[in-house]
């Protein structure tokens, strides 16, 4: 699976894309919403993971515009988030509208983040 990884930690980043990697999925990684754009313009992935603080667009937005490109509709998206539990729902709620996504609170182990896409994907997808 060819997964993209957006996260302004650095070093999160990195360290998400390459233990997918030795898991045998395909991961890239960058650190803001402009260069996920620019990633998803060159290649097709599989699944996108992205933070929802973000210094450019925030994780949602970054939804949204994914929800807008009929060739990324329905690509599954985990929103990995620090927010506390008021602003953590209505990330749930409005990822609702944005399916195929989850939420994740972090910190959380990679091993649930890939379980999470895992179970968003469907067999047309793949």
């Amino acid at each position: 699976m060819r997964i993209l990884v957006v996260d302004d930690a650095a070093l999160d980043a990195e360290a998400l894309a390459a233990w997918l990697g030795e898991r045998g999925h395909e991961a890239e990684w960058t650190v803001n919403a402009d260069g996920a754009f620019a990633r998803l313009a060159l290649h097709p992935f599989d699944a996108l993971i992205v933070d929802h603080y973000l210094p450019d667009v925030d994780g949602l937005g970054v939804v949204r515009r994914v929800r807008q490109e009929p060739i990324w509709r329905a690509m599954p998206v985990v929103i990995r988030t620090a927010a506390a539990a008021g602003p953590f729902e209505e990330i749930e709620w409005e990822l609702a509208d944005l399916q195929p996504a989850m939420a994740l609170r972090k910190p959380c182990e990679a091993g649930v983040v890939l379980a999470a896409i895992e179970a968003l994907r469907t067999p047309e997808r793949e």
